[in-house]
């Protein structure tokens, strides 16, 4: 299978450029290949979190003859100066001597001279790492740009990648305080796979199980790259996640050691597996981790947050002043703090297909229902809306809480629609068609919710409005004319539905 290491232990290396294996990220490739076509040096921009794989686009995009391509060490701007010059002799065969490149400005130089007078490509990877310091990378390396236009580079094909991981570093290379804005041709972040590519790079024939192993390798390129299809969703993750050695779980586990410029990384992985065990508010949090609730937790959740790792939520209509509700954004991690750390010590003295057997498979259908499946709906509903000729939403979320009796009652899907009217509904994973009842409690839930205050509530019923009902084993006969009853549009999806072009033996 293919690679996705963006943590390639090389600083350089030629690149090859068959894109056998690509999985979603077409689009980019088509716009980045005719960049090396554009006469004078182009100046391009991707980022995105560690392991979706933009190493492995940027592998693909252009000629190996004419790709270079440097990975920064987290070191000092000496060590790193120093390395880029060894590479750069070594992968030419001219010598060089670190000492004759004492400044980033003339770093740049020398590799904006790479390639003679042909098209050339210069990967820097992990730029973050070059910033700061007694030389700012930036202003030099604008300035080595502006030289090798003058130089006679207006009209020879260069492009010049700037390649990062911590994102909100690699935002600030395009905000308006940064020497470097204006100056990209191409700016692209890249995310990890939606459900249906991480079901398609998994490789699993099987709909339902296809989406088991979304919830637990998410979509993240170089967590889905391991499995195997010839062996069974169990066999691949008793050896990949389950394991004290297995591969997937290594990198989970080593994911927050890292990220750039974390203090106590104890902490914030306190603070991980605190939202895995079901604390979802900051006092919740705080209790749970011990860590004091005031401002250097709140610091702690938002850059976990800025760096993908949660995700904050209000119920839909909520006042500004509601607390926020804390959960994990990745599915991997998701698996890995909610159901890995829960049986670590079995894992430790077991083998991984016994705890597979004895208690991951029994509550993996509760897991995915409660904590992935729902998860899917808002990215299906971005894929299958123009084929279901659905309207666009404006907002997406979800209600929990109680109504004016003290009930319980939770609501999946609450979305506003741009052209007016509120988008409601229900989500089951579930083994057997589901029957009318469905919809009647669901009008009986508005109900509740409109009596409790819930001025939305009132508005899923108007007539702009429309139902949305997902039920991974589909609906049982009639369910359709009687929800259409209600004078409203019904859109019903099943797995068939959310995972198109997927046929089952």
């Amino acid at each position: 299978m293919v690679s996705y290491d963006d943590e390639s232990p090389k600083r350089v290396t030629h690149m090859g450029k068959e894109p056998r294996g690509l999985v979603d990220r077409e689009e980019e490739l088509r716009e980045l290949q005719p960049l090396l076509e554009r006469p004078g040096p182009t100046p391009i921009l991707l980022y995105g979190r560690r392991r979706v794989g933009k190493t492995f686009l940027l592998n693909r995009a252009w000629p190996e003859e004419a790709t270079y391509y440097f990975v920064a060490a987290d070191a000092t701007p000496e060590i790193n100066r120093r390395e880029i010059v060894e590479e750069v002799s070594r992968q030419t065969g001219v010598e060089h001597h670190p000492e004759d490149y004492p400044t980033w400005r003339s770093i740049f130089r020398l590799l904006l001279e790479l390639g003679g007078q042909g098209p050339a490509v210069v990967i820097l990877d992990e730029y973050q790492n070059l910033r700061g310091g007694d030389d700012d990378p930036d202003s030099q390396l604008l300035a080595a740009l502006e030289t090798f236009r003058e130089r006679g580079g207006s009209r020879r094909p260069f492009v010049l990648a700037l390649c990062g991981s911590m994102v909100a570093d690699m935002e600030e290379l395009r905000s308006a305080g940064s020497p470097l804005y204006g100056r990209f041709r191409w700016v692209g972040q890249l995310q990890p796979f939606d459900y249906l590519d991480a079901v398609r790079m998994a490789g699993f024939p099987q709909r339902r199980t296809g989406v088991y192993a979304y919830g637990i390798f998410g979509g993240t390129p170089s967590y889905l790259d391991p499995i195997d299809p010839a062996l069974s969703l169990r066999e691949n993750v008793a050896r990949l996640v389950l394991s004290p050695r297995g591969e997937v779980r290594l990198m989970v586990e080593s994911a927050l050691e890292q990220e750039r410029g974390l203090r106590s990384v104890t902490e914030y992985r306190s603070v991980l597996l605190a939202v895995g065990r079901g604390r979802s508010t900051r006092n919740e949090i705080g209790q749970a981790t011990g860590l004091a609730t005031g401002f250097d937790l709140q610091r702690r959740l938002d850059l976990l947050e800025g760096l993908g790792y949660l995700s904050r939520e209000r119920n839909f209509g909520a006042a500004r002043n509601e607390a926020f509700r804390y959960r994990l954004s990745d599915p991997a991690q998701e698996f890995h703090y909610r159901v890995v750390g829960r049986y670590r010590m079995e894992l430790e003295m077991g083998e991984g297909l016994e705890v597979w057997d004895r208690y991951v498979s029994p509550g993996l259908d509760t897991h995915v229902g409660k904590w992935v499946f729902e998860r899917i709906v808002p990215q299906a509903y971005v894929r299958l809306r123009a084929r279901d000729d659905l309207p666009m939403t404006a907002e997406w979320g979800r209600w929990e809480g109680r109504d004016r009796n003290r009930e319980s009652l939770e609501m999946d899907v609450v979305a506003r629609l741009t052209g007016g009217g509120m988008l409601t509904g229900s989500v089951k994973w579930n083994r057997s068609p589901v029957g009318p009842e469905l919809h009647l409690s669901h009008l009986r839930d508005l109900e509740r919710l409109r009596q409790a205050g819930q001025g939305w509530a009132h508005e899923a019923m108007e007539p702009v409005s429309r139902f949305l009902y997902v039920s991974a084993a589909g609906f049982q006969e009639g369910f359709r004319e009687l929800a259409e009853a209600s004078g409203l549009p019904v859109t019903l999806w099943s797995l068939e539905d959310l995972l198109p072009g997927i046929t089952e033996p």
